[in-house]
């Protein structure tokens, strides 16, 4: 029989303020729930578009998961050819299925609407580049 192991003190996840969206771990207290950090990402996309698609934000919310909980992930790094490269050949070629000249064109419209947020949140930026590309049905069906 093995001798038992230690448990490892563990320290809590960090969190980042982006703006009107906290990312980091999830809060267990009454006050924040998911409709909660569903509705920080609405917000934020609201700063954009007037009347956005909630059924589109919330997939959005749900198909980048645990990555919105890491502030690298959580945000798109615009000024990163790499980031920029990633975000097209994985969410704009794989989901909304666009040709590198739609994607192009989409992300500059985006990366100057969104020129003025040095944060610039994934959900939003996402959710710009469907509305652009006219994709939205890809989100939100």
């Amino acid at each position: 029989m093995s001798p038992r192991r230690p448990k490892l003190a563990t320290a809590p996840l960090p969190a980042y303020n982006l703006g009107n969206i906290q990312t980091g771990p999830a809060r267990t207290d009454s006050a924040t729930n998911g409709n909660d950090a569903m509705s920080k990402y609405l917000d934020n996309v609201k700063q954009y578009v007037e009347n956005p698609n909630e059924v589109a934000v919330e997939a959005l919310v749900g198909h980048l998961g645990l990555a919105l909980h890491n502030r690298d992930a959580s945000v798109v790094a615009a000024n990163d050819p790499g980031e920029l490269d990633s975000v097209r050949s994985g969410y704009c070629s794989k989901t909304l299925d666009l040709t590198p000249e739609q994607t192009d064109a989409a992300m500059a419209t985006v990366l100057e609407k969104m020129k003025g947020d040095t944060a610039k949140c994934r959900v939003t930026f996402y959710y710009l580049l469907a509305q652009e590309s006219d994709t939205m049905n890809r989100l939100a069906g």
